[in-house]
């Protein structure tokens, strides 16, 4: 996780207390199977020197909001190696805070990158 996500979390953990629980149920949901999983669709017409596929995963569940529609994860898989290990979570933002994702953070840490350290 970078460290601008893990500020998007604290920040949001603030007004809605069930956020690290809610990640976590994130993470597992992916390990076990993230192609199984709905609403996630692959970001296109990123800068040429991203070749690592990202990700936006819409309706992302919240119990503190009781609602899968509000927030929004942005992560980046390495489809290489299919492992989990080289999943990269970059941003987690509310949908009426953020119209769309913040491709300036996706280039800063992915840029000329052809796999996730």
């Amino acid at each position: 996780m970078c460290d601008e996500f893990i500020k998007d979390a604290k920040h949001l953990s603030k007004k809605y207390k069930s956020i690290k629980s809610d990640i976590e149920s994130i993470v597992a949901a992916l390990k076990a199977d993230w192609l199984a999983i709905p609403h996630i669709e692959r970001i296109n017409n990123l800068w040429q020197d991203i070749k690592i596929p990202v990700y936006k995963m819409r309706r992302v569940w919240c119990e503190s909001l009781k609602s899968p529609s509000k927030l929004r994860l942005i992560f980046a898989y390495d489809e290489k190696n299919n492992e989990i290990q080289l999943m990269q979570f970059l941003e987690l933002y509310a949908k009426w805070e953020k119209e769309v994702e913040d491709r300036d953070r996706i280039k800063k840490y992915l840029s000329g990158k052809d796999h996730i350290e």
